[in-house]
Parts: structure tokens; C-alpha cells; sequence
């Protein structure tokens, strides 16, 4: 590990704070850089010297050392690449971090909902294993919450969706429209968000977040230009998926094109008792037809006994392996 500064130049006269500029903005939570490692201080970014000081001995006027006596621009690129590589063979030495995990709430529950009631026993099995972020849909659901909802979380006062599931019925009913009512704009806001983050491992959706997942992966296969390559994802985990894509939609016609998905899967159903449990069958068979399957007893909700996340997380292991 590297402390400290570094002399670039064995001449007292040239104070080396002029090549150790840190530029760079501040560390955000999530930053994996390799350069992480590092302590500020010893990052190479710029030989210019701060604006309003002096020009030092040894520099011309634009702040680049002069030719005739100490370090070669060669030379510092050079320092500068093999403190880079100095500071990733530290961070494999250190191990990989754990693979990163994206959550998709359902319908009408954000995340906190799941965190702290309906899925804790999930969360609790992949802690150990996986860095999870639980993302919150910016859209808000104005149709009727069922009582339901209430009942479980009486002090409940935001309804997310990532899809307008009653209007989506309604037109559907009433003009017969084929097409989901939001989702366009919930694929920008995904986009943006994908596209601004480091890269996740592993998609995890319950119920409507279910979908997402899947729609989501449809889209980087079928769309190269989506997402960069570099942000792509390796496995899915559709907890209480819903049935298929709603037939006449663009997306049912983009997977007419493209065939099914080969994205790896877990596919997680609730047993007869769940009232999509048809539906997720069809999804599976229809777009996913490779995906492994889960099935438990525990109805449209999270499995409660600890054996079938042992064996969600064991066919996820295989899968990323």
C-alpha cells in the first residue's frame, strides 16, 4: 500500500504539491475504482500548478516542466501508469467485492415495505453474499389501492408502480389497446440509471419488479445500442413474475424477433395459491424458457422457510459461475 507522498524528483527546490494535484470529484458511495485503494494524496492528475501560485523553479510559464532538467513528460506518464497498476494488483490482492445485486419492488409497495416485513428472510440469505441496492420506482400508482395493501401497512402514504397496471386493463377493456401504460417512461428513467452506476450482477424483481427485470433484459439483448456492454447483468431472479407480455404490444413483437431470452434465470413461483401462478409458468415458457425453477407454497409472497433461498441462492451461484 502506498502512503504518503511520492518524490518525483530528488531536488529539494521543485515542492512535489505541484504534481499531486487531486482533481478528481469527490468519492461517491458507490465508486469501485481500483484507485479506491489510494490515499488522495498520491494520485497523479495534473502538473499544473494551482492558479494564483508562483511559478516554481524549474517550470515554464504554462506549468509544464522544461525539457532541460528533471522528469521527462514520458517519464511521469509513466510514474502515473504504474501507480494505477500498483493500486489495482493491490485491490485483487485484497479479494473481489461481493457481486452487486438490483432490486425491484412490486406494485403499490416501495422497498422499505419488503426490507422490513415481507421479504427480511430474503434479505438476511444474500447479506453475506451480496451487495444489494433496492431501487424505488419515481412513478406514483393514482389508481385504487386495494384494502389489502392497507391492511399490511395501515401507515402506507406512496403507492410506486413501474407500470399503470389498472389503466393498462382499462384501455385494454374499453378501446382495446395493447400496450403497457408507463413503461416507456420507467425504461428511460431505468436507462439513466443503469447507465450512470456501476455495473450489477444480478436482477432481482418481485411481482410487477418481476416484469421489469425481464423487460429490462429483453432490452439489452435485443437493442445493442440500450446499455454499454460493460453494464450488462449475468443472472435474473423473477420472484412472482406475471404472465407473459401482453400480446400486440411492441414488446411481445420484439420477442416474436428476437426469439427467447438467454439471459440465465431463477424463476421463484408461489404454488397454485398464488393467483398469477398460471401466468409465471407461461412467462417462463414463453421468454425464459431455459430458467431454473423454485417452487414454494408461500402464495404471491416471499418463501418464508430457509431451504428454497439455500436453493434459490445455489442456482444462482451456478449460474454466475
Amino acid at each position: 500500500m502506498i502512503t504518503g507522498f511520492i518524490p518525483l524528483c530528488a531536488s529539494p527546490s521543485i515542492p512535489p504539491r505541484h504534481f499531486l494535484v487531486d482533481r478528481r470529484p469527490p468519492l461517491r458511495e458507490y465508486d469501485s475504482s481500483p484507485c479506491r485503494a489510494l490515499p488522495r494524496e498520491a494520485l497523479f492528475c495534473s502538473a499544473l500548478p494551482a492558479p494564483d501560485a508562483a511559478v516554481p523553479r524549474g517550470f515554464s510559464s504554462a506549468g509544464r516542466r522544461r525539457p532541460s532538467r528533471g522528469l521527462s513528460a514520458g517519464c511521469l506518464c509513466r510514474l502515473r501508469r504504474m501507480v494505477c497498476k500498483m493500486s489495482s494488483d493491490d485491490s485483487k490482492s485484497r479479494g473481489s467485492e461481493k457481486p452487486r445485486m438490483l432490486f425491484f419492488h412490486g406494485i403499490f409497495l416501495p422497498p422499505d415495505c419488503y426490507t422490513d416485513k415481507l421479504a427480511t428472510a430474503w434479505f438476511e440469505a444474500i447479506s453475506g453474499d451480496y451487495d444489494c441496492v433496492c431501487l424505488k420506482s419515481p412513478r406514483n400508482n393514482l389508481g385504487t389501492v386495494p384494502p389489502v395493501v392497507f391492511e399490511m401497512f395501515p401507515d402506507l402514504r406512496e403507492f410506486p408502480d413501474w407500470i399503470n397496471s389498472q389503466k393498462t386493463r382499462e384501455l385494454r377493456r374499453l378501446q382495446g389497446i395493447k400496450t403497457y401504460v408507463g413503461l416507456e417512461e420507467t425504461l428511460q428513467f431505468l436507462q439513466a440509471y443503469l447507465n450512470e452506476q456501476p455495473r450489477f450482477d444480478v436482477l432481482v424483481g418481485h411481482s410487477q419488479g418481476a416484469l421489469i427485470a425481464s423487460i429490462l433484459s429483453l432490452m439489452i439483448e435485443s437493442e445493442k445500442d440500450w446499455l454499454p456492454v460493460d453494464k450488462h447483468w449475468s443472472a435474473i431472479v423473477l420472484f412472482n413474475a406475471p404472465g407473459p407480455y401482453e400480446a400486440g404490444t411492441n414488446l411481445r413483437e420484439r420477442v416474436a424477433r428476437h426469439g427467447p431470452m438467454q439471459i440465465p434465470s431463477v424463476h421463484v413461483f408461489g404454488g397454485p395459491t398464488d393467483y398469477s401462478w398460471v401466468g409465471q409458468q407461461e412467462l417462463r415458457k414463453v421468454h425464459h424458457p431455459d430458467g431454473r425453477i423454485v417452487q414454494h407454497d408461500g402464495g404471491h409472497f416471499f418463501p418464508q422457510e430457509q431451504q428454497y433461498y439455500d436453493r434459490i441462492l445455489a442456482e444462482l451461484k451456478e449460474l454466475l459461475a
